[in-house]
């Protein structure tokens, strides 16, 4: 009754079917347009919804006759993110200190959690729901294989049900097994600052990291995934290549291939390219004269002099490794490629994938390894949103 009183044009549901969701309300058609965007990643499957906005990476055009709703594609990535943005902004200038005291306090952080001081650290701190036994096992032969003298130790969020810990310490061997530490789940401001003591994320499979990828990203953590089939598996990958433009039109080929080489193409390759960063991570903070634990150092390759340029590297996997964390550092606003201001479904210009509309034209968007893909007379056309609500008023 709320809605109808309003006599809305255009409704925007953030739920689908999570949990507080409202789709009963939705089969009476509150308004003539009906969207889904952003909670729900995926098709609603619903008949009563008529949009899903995503972008060509999350749900490439090829897909499009899995969902029961017309695509919209919003520039860069859907994903959009904006919070806590303060307690990031210097996040970039402690990595670049060069000073003692700056490191030390890095050690003593990673004390206060329990961690290594001088060990590379894994991270994913996803729910326990995320983890499935193929993708943790790809984990398990991340985590076996010695940097220098140890192993890397694993940072994984503490799940409600103890039984799940102690399987997953089980199911990883005693050896990788005794290097996974669990964190404890704390208020969100606190989370978001503690996940800067990571040298590396590595993505979940079937229900990849979403809100958790952005918040490595946003404290310049390399993540490392592998997009499937399926939006819930590929917002990782969004934003990474979100990221990678950016990164490409300021920054030059290098600064934008750098960050998309973290976006595996196989399973054998999402292990392959974790273990170079690894590799790197541990050879950065030796050569930075460190241990691991000196791990914002060692990422962003020194003192503050050459936090975007890169000192001289020798070694191909810490150059790839400082490379990659210097490119997520080198802007002031490293999450630009996909916070608010930029994405509003009001925008002047959407991409629309009908497969069945006449009114489409053809163009070549972006598919999900970053080639174009032609498209038929059929495929996505550009359209004014503005003018397009305005003929549904009218109607």
């Amino acid at each position: 009754r709320v809605m109808n009183a309003r006599h809305p044009h255009v409704l925007v549901d953030l739920n689908g079917w999570t949990a507080g969701h409202a789709m009963g309300a939705l089969v009476y058609r509150p308004a003539p347009l009906v969207i889904n965007y952003m909670g729900f990643a995926g098709s609603t499957g619903a008949e009563f919804v008529d949009f899903a906005a995503f972008d060509p990476i999350a749900a490439p055009p090829e897909h499009a006759s899995s969902f029961s709703e017309r695509l919209l594609f919003l520039p860069r990535s859907y994903f959009v993110t904006d919070f806590l943005r303060a307690d990031f902004s210097s996040v970039g200038e402690e990595r670049a200190g060069g000073d003692g005291g700056k490191a030390a306090a890095l050690r003593e952080a990673r004390r206060a959690e329990g961690l290594d001081t001088d060990a590379v650290l894994l991270c994913n701190h996803d729910q326990g729901y995320k983890i499935d036994p193929h993708r943790f096992s790809s984990w398990v032969h991340i985590g076996r294989r010695k940097v220098g003298a140890m192993l890397p130790q694993m940072w994984l969020l503490e799940q409600e049900d103890a039984s799940t810990n102690a399987a997953l310490r089980m199911a990883a061997g005693m050896e990788v097994g005794d290097r996974i530490v669990f964190a404890p789940k704390v208020a969100v401001r606190a989370h978001v600052r503690r996940i800067r003591l990571c040298q590396l994320a590595l993505d979940t499979a079937t229900i990849g990291a979403h809100t958790t990828a952005a918040n490595y990203l946003w404290a310049r953590v390399p993540v490392v995934t592998l997009p499937g089939q399926h939006v819930m598996s590929r917002v990782a990958a969004s934003l990474l290549l979100a990221l990678a433009r950016d990164s490409h039109s300021t920054g030059g080929d290098s600064a934008g291939a750098a960050i998309a080489a973290t976006i595996a193409r196989t399973e054998d390759d999402y292990i392959a390219v974790a273990r170079a960063l690894v590799r790197g991570a541990r050879r950065a903070a030796d050569e930075d004269g460190g241990g691991a634990g000196d791990g914002v150092n060692a990422r962003t390759g020194g003192g503050a002099g050459r936090r975007c340029s890169g000192g001289k590297r020798t070694d191909r996997a810490s150059g790839m490794y400082v490379h990659i964390c210097q490119c997520l550092c080198a802007a002031t606003e490293p999450l630009d490629a996909f916070s608010a201001p930029r994405h509003t479904l009001g925008g002047a210009r959407s991409v629309l994938w009908d497969e069945g509309s006449s009114r489409s034209t053809s163009i070549t968007p972006p598919d999900s390894v970053g080639n174009t893909a032609s498209t038929a007379a059929s495929g996505p056309a550009v359209f004014d949103t503005g003018r397009w609500v305005r003929d549904w008023e009218r109607a």
